[in-house]
Parts: C-alpha cells; sequence; structure tokens
C-alpha cells in the first residue's frame, strides 16, 4: 500500500524532495519484504532504451530587412535594414549521469529573427543541447537507410550535429539599396543513437551466490571461480551461441552487497557496470533466505538508480542441488507469484529452460526496439 509523504520526509534518500503543492502525492515506499516486493516491483518489466532513430532541426536564418531612413533636411533615403539572425544550433552532449537513451522524438532549435530598420539585427535563435549517457555511438541516417557514424563518446563531449542557418544581410550590406538578403536554410537529419552496453544479460547476486559459476556453465567464458566472497572484481562477459549464429552476451558482474547505494564494498563501480545492460538475472542463493536477498538486492539498485529495477528481468535459484526438502523451492515462488527458475550451476540442472527463457526476454526486447524505431523512420518518410 502505497503511503502519503509528509513534510518531515523532505529530502531523505527514500523520500524524494517535492514542491508543497505534491505534498499529498502518492509515491512508491521502500520496499521491505516479499510481498511487497511481488506486488509492486517484479510486474514493471520495461524495455531498456539503448538505441533510438531521432529527428533533429536547426533552425532557420533570419531574413535581411530591406528599410531606408531619411536623415533630417536630407532631400535623399539611405538604407537602413539590419541582419537577420543565425539560426539555432543542435549540439549531442554526452553527461556521466546521464544513463538511458529515453528521449523525445524529435528535437528543434529556434530560428533567428528577421532584421529590422534603423540598423536592427534579428536576434539568434536559441540552440538545443541533447544529453546523452557516456558510450553512445552516434550515426546520421540518409534517405536511402545508409549510416555515417559522426560521434563515438567514449568520455565527456559535445558535438555540433545540425547548423543552424546563417542571417541573410539587410539592404545595408548591398550596393543597390533595393537589395536584402533571405536567411539560410535550417539543416534537417535523422540521427541514429546506440548505448554501447557491457553485455545483454547482467547477473545480479549477493558474493558467493554462484553468479560466476553460471556464467561459465552458459558460455565459453572462463573466469575465476572460487568459495569465497569477491571472487569477480570487474565483470565477465561470456557468448550465449545459437544455431542459427545469433549470440546474447552475459556479464558476471562483481557480487552486491547491503549499502552498496552508498558505495560500500564495490558499489558504484558495480552499479556503474549494471546499467549498461538490456536485462537482469537476478541469481539467488537457495541456501541464503532468498527472500530477504531479493528485497535487498531491489532496494540497493533502486536506491542508486530507479530505472534500473524497470529492467525486463528473471529470477533463478541456484544451488538446487543442496536441497533435499523441493517442497521449500515451491513455496518460495507461491511466496513471489511470479515464475522463479531453478538451477544448480554447478550439475548443469535447469540451464536449458534458463536459455530458453533469456532468448525469449531479448527477442520481445528487440522487437519492442524495432517497433519503436521503425515508427519514427515511417514518420520521417511522410
Amino acid at each position: 500500500m502505497a503511503l502519503r509523504v509528509f513534510r518531515r520526509f523532505f529530502g531523505s534518500k527514500f523520500f524524494p524532495l517535492i514542491s508543497s503543492s505534491d505534498s499529498e502525492s502518492e509515491i512508491e515506499p521502500p520496499v521491505t519484504n516479499l510481498e511487497q516486493l511481488s506486488e509492486n516491483v517484479l510486474k514493471l518489466d520495461k524495455p531498456f532504451v539503448d538505441h533510438i532513430t531521432i529527428k533533429v532541426q536547426s533552425g532557420r536564418g533570419g531574413d535581411g530587412c530591406y528599410a531606408l531612413y531619411k536623415p533630417r533636411g536630407s532631400r535623399g533615403k539611405f538604407p537602413c535594414g539590419g541582419n537577420g539572425g543565425r539560426g539555432g544550433d543542435v549540439y549531442i552532449e554526452s553527461l556521466r549521469d546521464i544513463k538511458t537513451l529515453r528521449l523525445p522524438k524529435e528535437f528543434r532549435a529556434e530560428d533567428g529573427q528577421n532584421g529590422q530598420g534603423a540598423d536592427c539585427h534579428g536576434k539568434k535563435g536559441e540552440c538545443v543541447t541533447i544529453k546523452v549517457p557516456i558510450g553512445t555511438l552516434v550515426k546520421e541516417v540518409n534517405p536511402l537507410g545508409q549510416h555515417r557514424t559522426i560521434g563515438n563518446f567514449d568520455k565527456p563531449d559535445k558535438i555540433l550535429v545540425a547548423k543552424g542557418g546563417l542571417g541573410g544581410k539587410g539592404n545595408k550590406d548591398f550596393p543597390s539599396v533595393t537589395e536584402k538578403e533571405s536567411g539560410g536554410q535550417c539543416q534537417k537529419k535523422v540521427l541514429s543513437l546506440e548505448l554501447k552496453l557491457i553485455a545483454d544479460v547482467g547477473l545480479v547476486g549477493f558474493p558467493n551466490a554462484g553468479k560466476t559459476s553460471l556464467l561459465a556453465s552458459l558460455t565459453r567464458a572462463c573466469p575465476k571461480i572460487a568459495s569465497y566472497p569477491f571472487t569477480t572484481l570487474h565483470p565477465y562477459v561470456g557468448n550465449l551461441e545459437f544455431i542459427d549464429g545469433s549470440r546474447i552476451s552475459i556479464a558476471d558482474m562483481p557480487g552486491l552487497i547491503e549499502g552498496a547505494s552508498e558505495n560500500k564494498g564495490l558499489g558504484h563501480e558495480f552499479l556503474k557496470h549494471i546499467q549498461r545492460t538490456k536485462m537482469l538475472i537476478y541469481v539467488l542463493d537457495i541456501t541464503q533466505d532468498p527472500g530477504n536477498t531479493l528485497v535487498t538486492l531491489y532496494s540497493e539498485l533502486k536506491l542508486y538508480d530507479e530505472k534500473l529495477v524497470k529492467k525486463p528481468c528473471l529470477i533463478i535459484l541456484n544451488k538446487v542441488d543442496l536441497v533435499d526438502n523441493k517442497d521449500e523451492l515451491t513455496a518460495f515462488e507461491q511466496q513471489l507469484g511470479r515464475k522463479v527458475t531453478k538451477v544448480s550451476a554447478k550439475y548443469g540442472t535447469g540451464l536449458g529452460e534458463l536459455v530458453s527463457e533469456i532468448n525469449d526476454k531479448i527477442l520481445a526486447y528487440q522487437e519492442a526496439v524495432k517497433e519503436l524505431n521503425g515508427n519514427i523512420l515511417r514518420q520521417t518518410q511522410l
């Protein structure tokens, strides 16, 4: 049940700072038990946006002005038309605090204003800056659907993608007083933005939950495996290979501990990597209270970045070979109210079913992205 936010909670890490007009609004409370998790959390699967097609348009230059003035006591008239303002540019900037490509479909800079009489120049159009995560690849798409790379953000940077039109000159700048110049045309482009992911799938779990053994069993990766915590200090990536030649990459992330959102343990280093995956697999050790483990994992991810817990996900119980009473497995699944895949990375139990579920999730994700970008391209061609 949602809680109401009162003033004493303002600015806390559990309740975001909101305006006084929203002080009675309902927001999702922190998750403290498995029932809340099953009711509010694990039904929110949303595709992580790692590829989007957008349309950008720079501003058109303002027209130069035709104007004449007659000085007092003079019989003649003289040109005084001002120049038009330059159209706004469109930039793309990569920033460390941006984590997803969830962006509007169109960006348009402001047109420059027209020049005016009395030698008044038009105002320059406002520029537009599109903010993207580090690791974004920018490609220009021509009318034939061909792609040309124009930007590769491996660090914070800013590039110009659509230049605004130049302002037209007023009649003051021409030999003939009747001459004036129109503003330069805007640039219209279709851009493909792609976030270079560390892997398609990220394995999330406590230290010694069996993530590394699971990766080794599923793929050809050869990570270091041992029966003590924190064996994995850096992400290992392996590939699931299918008969049709397709691949799904899986990353074994360093073990998460309680307090990771506050940078305890490997903390932010772990969470930084997990952001760059399409979906998550929660790996739970059946012998270590999987219910509380799942609640803690979810809470730490949400405290760091709420978008993480909205990624598509699977939940697996590992080390089922160590449990004699199979009713424990069924009870956990019923309590959660969601299908849980039961595996043993050591003996290969349930891995075929897990591979099939991973493949289904990734295919659904790819179809969603394809439909999204197809709609944008169709609108562009109209």
